[in-house]
């Protein structure tokens, strides 16, 4: 019995510390999870924002493991990842497989990490105010514009007038 209290009392903070060592390394795995989730679900509307990308580009990392519902993620996102690489289709079509796709893998990643959210649920609840499209859209003409004019495929006319010409005008 003696041998035995010295064995407790030796293993036990042993054992106490690997246990608390597991637990704390389960909560970050799933704290990785959680927050690659949130930034996607949370930048679903705005795929072009620098947190968005990153959080796509942590799901290898924070879903890797043998767990069946991981290796959906997973698998989900490597569709999604191909689709993003296609330069080969028709934009058109590319685009609308790539809604799909993506609704794919935020329903996997819910479904991971035990969210009861249906597709329907992350398709149709995210919000983006009309402002920041109209600005995102004006911003993409700018940029396609000047590209053009840099390249020479756009013209700018030039309207030469004098100081008299302006103050009519006026």
């Amino acid at each position: 019995m003696e041998i035995l209290t010295l064995i407790a009392i030796f293993l036990g903070p042993i054992v106490a510390v690997q246990v608390s060592q597991y637990l704390e390394r389960r909560r970050q795995k799933h704290a990785g999870k959680e927050s690659v989730f949130k930034t996607l679900m949370r930048t679903r509307a705005t795929v072009l924002n620098p947190s968005h990308i990153e959080a796509l580009n942590m799901i290898d990392v924070e879903f890797y493991g043998k767990n069946k519902k991981d290796r959906a993620v997973v698998a989900a996102w490597k569709l999604y990842l191909d689709n993003l690489a296609d330069y080969s289709t028709p934009d058109d079509v590319k685009y609308a497989k790539r809604k799909d796709l993506f609704l794919d893998l935020l329903y996997s990643m819910a479904h991971a990490l035990n969210y009861d959210f249906d597709k329907e649920h992350i398709k149709n609840t995210s919000y983006i105010p009309q402002g920041y499209v109209d600005v995102e859209n004006e911003q993409h003409l700018i940029r396609k514009g000047m590209l053009g004019i840099l390249r020479g495929d756009i013209v700018v006319p030039i309207r030469v007038t004098t100081f008299e010409d302006s103050k009519k005008s006026d």
